[in-house]
């Protein structure tokens, strides 16, 4: 999760303005690909905890596929989509040294 928000964190003025370019998102789309990815495979939660983490990597997925181009959803509010989830993460979870995006 960590490595999402960082990813989109330098971005999200751009976002918010609505000056990231399409190969912008795509890329910040393809981080969060792997990234959700990568956490899928490594997860060992107990079930409540995994079903919790696994619907915001649902919505963190939404966000991706706009970004991405996947989907009718334009770039930039599939990037607010997964700030918002990401933020839901930070209140769901007890992660340590995490900060909620400001968007």
């Amino acid at each position: 999760m960590n490595r999402i928000r960082s990813a989109l964190e330098p971005q999200l003025k751009a976002v918010r303005n609505d000056e990231l370019g399409a190969d912008q998102y795509k890329a910040l789309a393809a981080h969060t690909e792997q990234q959700i990815a990568h956490i899928v495979s490594n997860c060992k939660l107990p079930p409540e905890a995994d079903a919790a983490l696994h619907g915001i990597l649902a919505q963190i997925a939404q966000g991706t596929d706009a970004m991405a181009g996947k989907s009718k959803t334009k770039p930039r509010d599939g990037a607010l989509k997964v700030v918002a989830a990401l933020d839901e993460y930070g209140r769901t979870f007890d992660h340590p040294g995490w900060k909620k995006l400001h968007h």
